[in-house]
């Protein structure tokens, strides 16, 4: 089996792992596998965040928001910016998730757009290349309106495994993954560790099967050994494995698309 090492080498949110990959780099066994950036989609993903502005149509083709903020890219892509609200495009393909409030955290379910109200809290994303600008992004329709009107704050590091599941025990409520990507955070708790772990679910852990897209609610018996899923939870960021092992999840995302990964800091990728 592979094992996870201390190289952590890592495209986004660069500045802020910098530091910590550095004091990784330095212990790493020789000939170990490594855990790199992985670019899992064409294009760059750039987060817009902000209140909705203009309360949208049935079957919009623009979504009119007031900008507070968004990722990096999307960051450098608005500096200088003087509109407000700004105007994005969006089509028939552009997908509308609300997020609710749930046990652990928030459960994402299919929306519309004209379930969304003025003042309603999201997050836009985006592929463009890098480098976009501003007018680039308004006029590239919307991959995924986050309406965030029903959520609550949550706290805690995000953990998030991504890989293929191995075995699933619906009477002891485990599910045993081989871990193929996963956030800083979920690597760095792998090091030294097998790729290969069990993690435990209860009633309360949400079950999410996604088709493109959208959002749809799953069984844990409908997972099948070797179908790709995502395993999240929420915990202090020194958390030991053994705590997160121990630990009912969150979420289990099955086929979660590469965006919402990558959103997540999830597309770190352990290496042979």
């Amino acid at each position: 089996m592979s094992r996870i090492t201390r190289t952590l080498r890592i495209s986004t949110l660069a500045a802020l792992a910098a530091a910590a990959t550095m004091s990784l780099v330095g212990a790493a066994p020789a000939g170990a596998a490594t855990a790199k950036a992985h670019a899992p989609f064409a294009g760059r993903l750039y987060i817009v965040s902000g209140t909705i502005a203009a309360a949208p149509a049935a079957s919009p083709t623009s979504l009119s928001v007031q900008v507070s903020g968004g990722n990096r890219a999307a960051l450098r892509a608005l500096i200088g910016n003087e509109s407000d609200p700004l105007t994005f495009a969006v089509n028939a393909r552009t997908s509308y998730v609300a997020w609710t409030a749930s046990t652990r955290g928030n459960a994402p379910s299919a929306s519309t757009a004209d379930a969304m109200k003025v003042g309603d809290p999201v997050h836009l994303r985006i592929r463009a290349r890098a480098h976009a600008t501003l007018a680039n992004l308004v006029a590239r329709p919307v991959r995924i309106v986050n309406d965030f009107a029903a959520a609550q704050r949550v706290t805690g590091r995000h953990f998030v495994f991504e890989g293929k599941a191995v075995a699933i025990d619906t009477t002891a409520m485990t599910i045993t993954i081989d871990v193929k990507h996963g956030s800083y955070a979920a690597l760095n708790a792998l090091l030294g560790q097998s790729a290969t772990q069990t993690f435990h679910y209860d009633p309360a852990t949400l079950f999410i099967s996604w088709t493109g897209r959208t959002p749809h609610a799953y069984l844990a018996t409908q997972i099948k050994p070797g179908d790709r899923i995502t395993l999240r939870t929420r915990a202090g960021g020194k958390t030991p494995l053994a705590a997160l092992l121990a630990a009912p999840l969150w979420k289990v995302n099955d086929r979660e698309p590469a965006s919402s990964l990558a959103a997540a800091g999830g597309n770190l990728v352990v290496g042979n």
